[in-house]
This record gives C-alpha cells, sequence and structure tokens, in this order.
C-alpha cells in the first residue's frame, strides 16, 4: 500500500492510498497506553469482489461496499468505537454504521473492535441477483444493509493467495424482522442473522446437500426455527443459503437438522432419526420440504415430506423410499403375522398423521394398500384394494374348477390383527376405503339385513363384487337356482 499526502499531527498520521483502483484514506494513530498504532482505512465504494478476490463469481459479485472503514487493532489490545483518540472523519464512518447494525441489534454501537481487522460498512445489494434474491427470499425489502465482522490480516497483499485473502472472513448484521413468503403457520422463525463467511456455517456443515457451494464464501441468512408437528414442538438451528440447483440456477435453500427428530411420525412403527429442513425457493415462491431418515419396524428407509399449507390446516406428507432392499407389506404390519406379505412389495408409499398409503402388484394386477392404527392398536389393520382380476389369479387352487371365468371386481381385503376385531364404520379407516367397503355391505344387506354393521375378526377378510357373466360353471349353478344376477356381493 503506497502512501501519499503524509502528514502528522501530534500523535496522528493521516495519508492517502489506492487500493483495488479506489481512492481512500488510511489514519494511524495511539489510544492511550498504546506501544503500536491502531491503523483505519476507509476506502471510496467499490464492488464486494475487488476487495476480496474470492468473491468473483459467486452470489456477492454485483454487491457494492460503501462507507468501508477498516479498523486494525494491534495483538492482546481492544479499542472502544468511541476512543477519543479516533479521528474525526473516521469516527463519522464507524457512527453511521454502528448506528444502523444497532437499529436491529441494540448495544451493538458500544462492542468493542477486537486485535485483528474488523470490517465496517453499508452493503448495496440492489441489482446484485444473489443477496437480493437471498433477501428476498425472507421478505427483508432493505438494498442498503450495515455489515460488520472480521477480515483476514492479509488482504491488501495482492500477491497472496486468494484464499489466505479471505481466511477468517467473517460478516454479519442482525436483521430487524423477516417475513418469508408462505412460510407454513406451524414454523415460527426468530433471531434473524445475515451472514458472510469463509467457511462452510457449522449449521449445515454435517448436511452437505448438492446445492451448498463447493467453496466460499458462503453467503447466508441464520435463524431459530421451531415447527409444530403432532403436538411436539421441533427446534432447529436454520440457514438459508445461496447456492445452484442441478441446472446450475441460483436457489436458496432453508436447511438444518432438527436437535430432536423424536415423535415427528404418529404411524406405529414408523420412527424418525433425523429431521432436516429442505425447503428451497426460486421462481420467487418457497417448496417447503423435510427429508431425513427412519426407521420402519425392521426396515430402514429415507424419507421425504411435502409441508403442505391448506385453510390455516398444515399437513406434512411423507414420501418413504426403502432403497436396494425395498419396503414390503410385511414392514408396515409391525408383528401382525401373515404368510406372504414379505413378498408385497410397496411402491410410492406415503405416510399422512397415522397413515399409510402405498402402491403395490399382485397376480399382474395393480393395486393399493392402506395401513392404519384403530385406538388402541399397536399392530396395523391393513387393507387390500386390487383393480380386476380372475378368482383363479387370486387363488390358484380355482384354475380349472367352476370357479374359472368369474372375475372378482371391487376386491378389499381386511386384515386385522390377532385379538382384534374392527367395525366396518369406524374412523380410523382410510376414507378411500370404505367407499368400497360400503357398497358390499349394502349390496349384502339386501339380502341379509344387519350384514353392514357386522365387525371384520381378527385374520383376513375378503370383500367383493364376483361377476360370473361367461363363467360357465357358476353362471350354471345360479341359472339352476333360477337366480339371474350376474354380480353377485361376497364376503368371508
Amino acid at each position: 500500500l503506497k502512501l501519499e499526502a503524509i502528514t502528522v499531527t501530534k500523535a496522528d498520521l493521516i495519508a492517502d492510498l489506492s487500493f483495488a483502483g479506489v481512492s481512500g484514506e488510511i489514519a494511524a494513530f495511539h489510544p492511550e497506553g498504546y506501544q503500536d498504532a491502531v491503523m483505519a482505512v476507509t476506502l471510496d465504494p467499490l464492488g464486494f469482489g475487488d476487495l476480496i478476490p474470492g468473491a468473483s463469481g459467486t452470489p456477492l459479485e454485483g454487491v457494492s461496499i460503501d462507507g468501508l472503514t477498516l479498523m486494525m487493532v494491534p495483538p492482546g489490545k481492544s479499542l472502544s468505537p468511541g476512543d477519543v483518540s479516533i479521528p474525526a472523519r473516521i469516527a463519522g464512518n464507524i457512527k453511521q454504521v454502528l448506528d444502523d447494525l444497532a437499529k436491529s441489534q441494540p448495544g451493538r454501537s458500544s462492542a468493542q473492535f477486537d486485535a485483528g481487522v474488523t470490517m465496517l460498512a453499508e452493503l448495496d445489494i440492489k441489482g446484485s441477483g444473489g443477496v437480493e434474491t437471498l433477501m428476498a427470499s425472507a421478505g427483508v425489502g432493505e438494498t442498503v444493509l450495515p455489515i460488520i465482522g472480521k477480515m483476514s490480516p492479509q488482504m491488501f497483499d495482492v500477491k497472496a493467495d486468494p484464499k489466505l485473502r479471505m481466511k477468517g472472513l467473517s460478516l454479519s448484521m442482525a436483521l430487524p424482522k423477516i417475513a418469508v413468503p408462505g412460510l407454513p403457520s406451524s414454523f415460527k422463525l426468530t433471531k434473524p442473522v445475515f451472514n458472510i463467511s469463509e467457511v462452510v456455517p457449522p449449521e449445515i456443515a454435517d448436511l452437505d446437500p448438492d446445492s451448498i457451494p463447493a467453496k466460499g464464501p458462503y453467503t447466508t441468512i441464520g435463524l431459530d426455527l421451531a415447527m409444530q408437528a403432532l403436538g411436539r414442538t421441533h427446534q432447529f438451528d436454520a440457514l438459508m443459503v445461496l447456492g445452484k440447483d442441478a441446472a446450475g440456477k441460483q436457489v436458496v435453500d432453508m436447511l438444518g437438522r432438527a436437535a430432536d427428530a423424536k415423535g415427528f411420525f404418529s404411524f406405529a412403527g414408523l420412527t424418525a432419526k433425523t429431521l432436516d429442513l429442505a425447503a428451497t425457493y426460486s421462481e420467487r415462491s418457497w417448496d417447503f420440504r423435510l427429508a431425513g431418515e427412519a426407521q420402519l419396524n425392521g426396515a430402514t428407509a429415507a424419507y421425504d415430506v411435502e409441508v403442505r399449507s391448506e385453510g390455516g390446516t398444515v399437513d406434512y406428507i411423507a414420501t418413504l423410499d426403502g432403497g436396494d432392499r425395498g419396503i414390503t407389506a410385511a414392514d408396515i404390519a409391525g408383528g401382525a403375522k401373515l404368510a406372504g406379505l414379505d413378498q408385497l412389495k410397496l411402491e410410492a408409499i406415503t405416510v399422512t398423521k397415522a397413515d399409510l398409503i402405498a402402491d403395490l402388484s399382485f397376480a399382474g394386477v395393480s393395486g393399493e394398500i392402506a395401513a392404519f392404527h384403530p385406538e388402541g392398536y399397536q399392530d396395523a389393520v391393513m387393507a387390500v384394494t386390487l383393480d380386476p382380476l380372475s378368482f383363479g389369479d387370486l387363488i390358484p387352487g380355482a384354475s380349472g374348477t367352476p370357479l374359472e371365468g368369474v372375475s372378482i371386481d371391487g376386491l378389499t381385503l381386511m386384515m386385522v390383527p390377532q385379538g382384534k376385531s374392527l367395525s366396518p364404520g369406524d374412523v380410523s379407516i382410510p376414507e378411500r376405503i370404505p367407499g368400497n367397503i360400503k357398497q358390499i355391505l349394502d349390496d349384502l344387506a339386501k339380502s341379509q339385513p344387519g350384514r353392514a354393521g357386522a365387525q371384520f375378526d381378527a385374520g383376513v377378510t375378503m370383500l367383493a363384487e364376483l361377476d360370473i357373466k361367461g363363467s360357465g360353471g357358476v353362471e350354471t349353478l345360479m341359472a339352476s337356482a333360477g337366480v339371474g344376477e350376474t354380480v353377485l356381493p361376497i364376503i368371508g
């Protein structure tokens, strides 16, 4: 740093300088009791990338640094912002930035300058792209942000490795308030702090999401997040961080891991081991999601959660992925033992509150399985619905018998755990299942009054409509009895 127009008055030295192509001033002075000088550098407005070379090509590119003051305090010392030895021009810059910081962080204006290099400035983010997007994602409308923090002692060494010039960078500002657009009513955000740092923030250091930049500086908003779910509060050290998606498009991710994932799921046998924020802001809107690892009885599963807000109600809809092993009907049955359940592989598994719904395939036809826990049940009741199939496909022994050619329509299989029974009208039965059940029970009740209210006993109960048209055997049997119907409700 070459100095010009150097003047000394009593214990103060003032000089002009040029750095990164902009003009500035340096003041050196000795507060009472100091052997080595405190130095203060002020610079005319410059780009963040001009001050910190590592910022070029990052979301900080385009940010302008206005009213910059760099305070360099000798080792083992600290300095009050109001120290009478600070030259008047420097003191004015310091007061402006500290007063602006104090609007959202009372008491900040009197905090000491510790040993090392402290930066104070106003960041003009208007038109910067990255930081402006970050602030928009938090609902912050201000485009000029006061900031303070530490800089590398080698920042002025233009010949040094850019990593060394950025080493130790840590700037911050407590935001006065944020209003994240579309935030679910079950989320509460407090203590928002805007940060620029050289290293990956500790809140996400162990998460390693693909969208986080491979190197700093990292531009983030840190905050405390409390999420209400199923009567419990989950606390997160959350972070909103600028990054890029798989296509290279700039996004804001809201990341963080819950201090305790316990109790996130109410489906018996499903336990969250980790609970992570996985929300993304792009195209001016948030997609609020969660993710983590879980245990489903004996199976390990990853899960992804859509946080859905409608009419003031927040639902958490989880999709499970069993990986290479997969998830079977036996995994969701818990302690209920039914032969063959471990052969039924499930797909598109979703969990909402205490209900689990999944797709399955059996005997070459598609179907769906619902698992749910009526009040007082440890093991799940399972209900399987299948698309129309032949009786011989469901029961192999029926092939070559009079039942061959009979089609099973509207099939529902109710599997009730041992020692239990279930009413057809139980409120815990998922909404898509009762329609099937009611249709068949109502048809049965036409010839067997009271059948519609009979309990499902433990074991497997089948309900279906048998289409006997063209079956030969059963159609002949009905004809012999003078029964003209060709669609017959059946249960057993």
